[in-house]
């Protein structure tokens, strides 16, 4: 099962409501109760407690538990870890790419729409200071795979927000200005 116990980035998370009918994504609560089955657990772009959330309890019944993330500069709190998968990138969404592209996986518009806005969403659209060239060949390949230009457009924030903008243009019509 694919769970998000803190939900997503906006952008990622409007993605996906819309298109949930394509993503095996289920809440906490539809989990089975019990979960004495459970071998592996991933956790992605969390390797400290608190960014797991209620999810927590999952760990104790886990066998194994990987972590994938791309902070580096962050020291785990989870002991129940057997694996890490910590690179220095700008995005995990980099990290699963690279490993899609290495098994020789092709994806589907949708997938790669979904790995393109993970990656815009973690690096600022490539802006950021911890965007490497990684980031940008795995954004690439989401391209070369089909991911829709549109949908990244449409789901993608603008640096500013409706509110921000209305804001900016109320201030500029109550500006005065003074020809000297």
């Amino acid at each position: 099962f694919v769970v998000l116990p803190r939900g997503a980035h906006p952008a990622v998370q409007k993605f996906l409501s819309l298109h949930k009918h394509l993503f095996p994504i289920r809440s906490l609560k539809s989990l089975p109760s019990d979960l004495s089955g459970l071998h592996r657990l991933g956790l992605v772009d969390a390797q400290r407690r608190d960014r797991i959330g209620p999810a927590e309890h999952l760990l104790s019944y886990a066998k194994r538990v990987t972590v994938v993330d791309h902070h580096i500069d962050g020291e785990t709190d989870i002991p129940e870890a057997t694996d890490y998968v910590v690179e220095k990138v700008g995005s995990v969404s980099t990290m699963i790419v690279e490993r899609l592209q290495q098994s020789q996986l092709e994806l589907s518009e949708a997938e790669a729409t979904l790995l393109a806005l993970g990656i815009h969403a973690d690096t600022g659209s490539l802006c950021y200071d911890s965007t490497t060239p990684r980031d940008a060949f795995a954004l690439s390949w989401c391209m070369e795979q089909g991911a829709s230009q549109a949908a990244i457009a449409e789901h993608v924030q603008s640096s500013l927000s409706v509110e921000q903008q209305g804001v900016l243009t109320q201030a500029l019509i109550n500006t005065n200005s003074t020809v000297i």
